[in-house]
Order: structure tokens, then sequence, then C-alpha cells
């Protein structure tokens, strides 16, 4: 009798806590409301303003850009030089990160980039570079190496 006694004291103490918890975080987010909502809203336009000036037709399932996904300029402009061509240096490796670092990257290095492709994917996000030509450790041309990128829309396939 006194196991069962204390396994209902037990079941009841869970569930009042559970109460107790559910009942704090509505209290969270009625003190909170103004703020909450604003963000909210602020949340809101951001992620509309990401998607591009497509006349508000925003996509189902679209993902933002990641800007903390990033390369260093040195990566560009200090690169190493490539083991089979002391002419040479090895590609950086710009995938997955996002296009604006890699396009700063690529500048401050002297390089351009010859074609960009918008690829369809929402897994990585809006800006992010999926596919680069020449690849990652390639040899390349110091001075002038060109880049095709494929980068994201954020949008599903």
């Amino acid at each position: 009798m006194p196991v069962v006694v204390g396994a209902i004291v037990v079941a009841l103490l869970a569930v009042g806590g559970l109460i107790a918890l559910m009942s704090m975080n509505g209290d969270e987010d009625k003190g909170n409301q103004t703020g909450g909502t604003q963000a909210g809203a602020s949340a809101s336009a951001s992620t509309s303003a990401d998607t591009g000036d497509d006349g508000g037709d925003d996509v189902a399932g679209h993902k933002g850009p990641d800007k903390t996904r990033t390369i260093e300029e040195a990566e560009c402009t200090e690169a190493d030089e490539h083991y089979s061509d002391e002419t040479k240096v090895t590609a950086p490796n710009f995938e997955y990160k996002n296009i604006e670092s890699v396009k700063a990257c690529i500048q401050a290095a002297g390089w351009t980039i010859s074609k960009e492709i918008d690829v369809d994917e929402n897994v990585y996000g809006e800006g992010t570079v999926m596919r680069q030509y020449p690849a990652a450790g390639e040899p390349i041309d110091p001075e002038g190496a060109r880049f095709e990128l494929d980068i994201s829309t954020g949008d599903p396939e």
C-alpha cells in the first residue's frame, strides 16, 4: 500500500511541475508580447526581404542565407603553391560558403568569377556556393584565375 501511495504522490508532483512549467512559459510570452510580436514581424520581414525582389512571390520552403559560413580572404591571397606545378597555386575551397565572402576572397586575390549558376536547394540556404570549377585543390593561375560557381537559390528542388 505505501508503494502505491508513493507512486501516486510522485505522479501528482510530476503533473503539477508540468502544469507550472507550461503556465510560466505562457506568462513569459504574455509579458514579452510587444517584443515577441516585433521580433516576429522583424523575422518575417527579413525572411521576405532575403528571398529577393521577385514581386512578393515567396517560395514555400525557401531558406535564407547563412552569413556565418565564410571564407577568409587570406585563403585566396595567401593560397598555397600547388604540389605538382610551382607556377600554380591551389584553388581554395569555396563550397558551402556564403557567396559574399567568396566574392571578397576572389576579388582580394585579383581573380574573377566567369559564371554564376543558380541551383535550387534549401538545405544550406540562399547564397551558398554549392559547387566550384576549378575544384578545391586544383592548380590555378595565381594571376587571373577564373571560377564558375553554382550558387543556391534557397528554394527547394
